[in-house]
Parts: C-alpha cells; sequence; structure tokens
C-alpha cells in the first residue's frame, strides 16, 4: 500500500467513526502487527497534519468534529455548558472553541488544533434532560445545561462567564426546571438552584 492509498483508508475510516481513531483502528486498517512499525506509517500523516496524536492510542483526522470525538470516546457524551446556553441566547458570551461534555467515562480532555473538548463524569442518575440528533448525538436541555453548571461550579470547574449575573433566567421553563431539581439527591443543591432560579 503506497501513501496515497495509506492516508485514503485513514481517511475514509476516521469519516465514519467521527474523525477518531485508536491504535487498534489503525493497526487493523494498515494490517501493521507491531507497534513500532505503525509508529513510523503514521509519522508522514502527523508531519503532514492530516493525522494528530490527542493522547496514547487515540489519534483525531484532520477536520473532526468535538461532538462527534467525544461520543466516540464516551457513548452517552452529551453536549452540555456554556456552549448549550449560548445556543438558545442564555448568555451573551460564546465559549470558543471549548465544548464541555457530561457522560459516564472518566474526566479528560482532548485538545486540537481548533477546539478544546473536555468530557466531566456525572453519575447516571443525573444522565437525563438532554435529545439526540440524527445522529444520536446528545445535547442538554438549556435548563439541565444550567443545572450542569452549577452543579461542576461547585466541584471548582471554572467557566468563562458569570453564573449569577449573565445566564437569562427568564428564558427558561421554571417549571421544568424545578422538576429537573428535584432529580438531584442533595437537599442543600436543591435550595441552591431554587434561589439562583428566584434571584432575578
Amino acid at each position: 500500500m503506497n501513501g496515497i492509498q495509506r492516508m485514503d483508508e485513514i481517511g475514509a475510516l476516521a469519516l465514519a467513526q467521527g474523525g477518531c481513531l485508536t491504535t487498534s483502528d489503525l493497526m487493523t486498517i494498515l494490517s501493521e502487527e507491531r507497534q513500532s512499525s505503525l509508529q513510523s506509517l503514521l509519522r508522514p500523516l502527523l508531519r503532514a497534519g492530516r493525522l494528530q496524536r490527542a493522547k496514547r492510542g487515540l489519534y483525531i483526522w484532520t477536520g473532526a468534529d468535538a461532538r462527534s470525538v467525544a461520543a466516540r470516546i464516551c457513548p452517552d457524551a452529551t453536549l452540555s455548558f456554556g456552549t448549550v446556553l449560548a445556543s438558545h441566547l442564555l448568555i451573551g458570551t460564546v465559549p470558543a472553541r471549548h465544548f464541555q461534555f457530561t457522560g459516564s467515562c472518566r474526566d479528560e480532555s482532548i485538545q486540537c488544533p481548533d477546539w478544546k473538548a473536555s468530557l466531566h463524569r456525572l453519575a447516571p442518575h443525573l444522565q437525563f434532560g438532554w435529545t439526540a440528533d440524527a445522529q444520536g448525538l446528545r445535547t442538554a436541555d438549556p435548563e439541565k445545561a444550567v443545572l450542569d453548571c452549577l452543579y461542576y461550579h461547585q466541584k471548582g470547574i471554572p467557566f468563562s462567564f458569570d453564573l449569577e449575573s449573565d445566564i437569562d433566567r427568564t428564558a427558561l421553563s421554571r417549571e421544568r426546571f424545578l422538576d429537573y431539581v428535584l432529580r438531584y439527591p442533595n437537599p442543600r443543591f436543591q435550595t441552591r438552584c431554587r434561589r439562583w432560579l428566584d434571584a432575578i
């Protein structure tokens, strides 16, 4: 297999997998049994910027979408936080090129030249309030995105906007927000969320 064929095959596989490839994927498609040999085959693609090593055992193809990559790493990854709030015009500042997700995976970040994806572990009983598109990619409701912000802020995660002054509370569904709040078992957090909603 020459270099062009190799690039075409890897590119086609990457496209089918949302731009995300594992070492195992690459060894299979290149019919290579040794990782040391695999690295020498990938070196031209890495130098050319067509492929990027995101972390040990994980490669990202150029132009890959952050949402697809997050879903490959964590199948139940749900886009949330500031990106969702900005898309619903609940905040004025858009978190540029930083996409934050919740899911059952462990906390980790993937950095690419075009974007950064942060995955935050969320307990199964708190994984609700989302819709999926035709590709199965999940997006949190705006009310759940606010709750995710409040929940993770108490864990020390910073945001590019102020939770107290930058979110338009009047655009939220009060009924849905309060219904979601009841799903959190911590009474102190429930009180915090109710006070936040009423601080208009």
